[in-house]
């Protein structure tokens, strides 16, 4: 996919400036915001205000608060503060953590998955929102404006398949076809993604690409979840880790999955804040549909990810309503780096401690059961 150059603009007006005045304020468009992280989030949903760092160029005459007057064209750095008056049930996740919705409403590529486009039917018909009296109260209702120039990408929707493994080509297609019909119905103006007489072929290849990672996790969840009901010791925490060692080696899974990961966190952070548990659910008889769904969920990140790091001229982002799985991923904080001596990319994941609590014993077990290179002392990081 190819984006278009971003055309968000932004009018930040002066205290006591209202929405009709041009004797102050700053108007920026290709406005990017630095990514939020977990404890943003933790502050936000504490109904407190949140500081945004925000960077644009500037499109218009325009006057800063403190006086000064920045050419047009100038690149300038803004600071606002976000205020919890506007719910964000619907989550925006970017490289990094999050951003609210609206400032990736021009031009990225939104990952939709099934819960998005059931939100995106409920609320919209006919590019409207619906009922039209009702109050915006959700950052995704941005979307009934027709100047939004986002491009939903409904791969997730289609490759989820409602059936707990991934489609065939015929299953996509049919789910596909079926996202189209919403989206068509309920934003008529909004772009979207794969389309049919280009894309479906690419789009079996990218799925027989990620059917093997994505059955090797399934079958690493089936191993290792019943192993994580329980919150463990210090001391049993430690054979825990040793034990998601042994299902992954027993499974072929690769120690760099996200799902090793994921257990690994499980395992490690408290009773009550445990995003990846939550996502995993584990249970004395973990079945293939529990796998499916926990993987799906993981699966999602994986694309985001995948879309970022082999797409950025795309601006791919994930929209979900799961709470826990958007936490995970703010919590987390993924580096590709490559040595100069090869061309091997390594990714490394750097976990918040609410994910990872540990000590400097901890740290050092970790490297002696999944090794030095995969267990970096920053975080820490897994690769």
């Amino acid at each position: 996919m190819k984006a278009e150059e971003p055309r968000v603009t932004v009018r930040l007006l002066a205290q006591g400036e209202s929405l009709d005045g041009n004797e102050r304020g700053l108007v920026l468009d290709n406005v990017e915001p630095n990514p939020l992280k977990l404890d943003d989030w933790l502050t936000y949903k504490d109904k407190e205000g949140l500081p945004v760092q925000i960077r644009g160029r500037v499109t218009a005459d325009s006057t800063t608060e403190d006086g000064s007057i920045p050419p047009i064209g100038e690149w300038v750095n803004v600071s606002l503060t976000l205020e919890p008056v506007v719910e964000n049930d619907c989550i925006c996740l970017v490289r990094g953590g999050w951003v609210p919705l609206f400032y990736s409403l021009a031009n990225a590529n939104i990952i939709a998955d099934r819960n998005i486009i059931s939100e995106i039917n409920t609320r919209f018909s006919g590019g409207q929102l619906s009922p039209p009296e009702r109050d915006r109260n959700d950052f995704i209702d941005f979307m009934a404006d027709t100047k939004c120039g986002c491009t939903l990408n409904t791969l997730a929707f289609a490759l989820e398949g409602n059936r707990q493994e991934l489609p065939s080509l015929e299953i996509i297609i049919e789910q596909y076809n079926s996202a189209l019909k919403i989206l068509n119905q309920s934003l008529p103006h909004i772009k979207t993604w794969p389309t049919p007489e280009v894309d479906m072929a690419q789009t079996e290849a990218l799925l027989n690409g990620y059917r093997g990672y994505f059955i090797q996790g399934m079958e690493f969840l089936e191993e290792v979840a019943p192993l994580l009901m329980n919150t463990p010791s210090k001391s049993k925490k430690h054979k825990l880790w040793r034990d998601i060692l042994t299902a992954a080696q027993k499974t072929g899974v690769s120690p760099q999955h996200i799902c090793v990961a994921a257990s690994i966190s499980a395992a490690s952070a408290g009773q009550n804040f445990n995003p990846a548990k939550r996502i995993i659910k584990p249970k004395p008889t973990y079945k293939k549909k529990d796998a499916y769904n926990a993987m799906y969920d993981f699966f999602l990140l994986f694309l985001l990810d995948t879309f970022q790091e082999e797409h950025p001229e795309s601006r791919s982002v994930l929209l979900t309503r799961d709470k826990q799985l958007a936490m995970f991923w703010m919590g987390m904080n993924v580096v590709t780096t490559q040595r100069d001596s090869d061309s091997i990319k390594r990714k490394h994941v750097g976990f918040h401690p609410k994910l990872l609590p540990f000590e400097d014993e901890d740290f050092f077990i970790l490297q002696e059961i999944f090794g030095a290179d995969n267990i970096q002392s920053e975080s820490p990081l897994m690769a």
